[in-house]
């Protein structure tokens, strides 16, 4: 009896590795979109440090409201914060460094400390 046992063990591991070494497609399909999930995430941790870092020596970041002096929009972004002045709406790039990161306009100015 005990080797029957030990036998039905045996058996019913090795059809668990077998199970777990193949992948369903569906499997597949979903392992392939936290692979693009993880790759963008990567990619947008690494715009907001390089904005982060362009931002303390940028000519154009206002420290005191957070705002880049110049990019204004004439339009309110829904998906960006920023301030509403009398000529237009200022991104809020201390909260979205990412934006800076990407900016053809940075010049260097002061470095800033927080």
């Amino acid at each position: 009896m005990t080797t029957e046992l030990l036998s039905k063990v045996i058996k019913s591991s090795v059809i668990l590795k077998r199970k777990s070494e193949v992948k369903s497609p569906i499997e597949e399909k979903i392992k392939k979109i936290e692979d693009d999930v993880i790759s963008i995430a990567n990619i947008l941790t690494n715009m907001v440090l390089i904005g982060k870092e362009k931002r303390k020596k940028c000519l154009f970041y206002n420290n005191d409201e957070g705002v880049c002096e110049y990019l204004k929009l004439d339009i309110n972004v829904p998906t960006l914060n920023s301030i509403k002045k009398q000529d237009g709406y200022y991104i809020n790039v201390y909260l979205h460094p990412e934006i800076c990161s990407i900016c053809p306009h940075w010049r260097e100015g002061i470095n800033r400390k927080y």
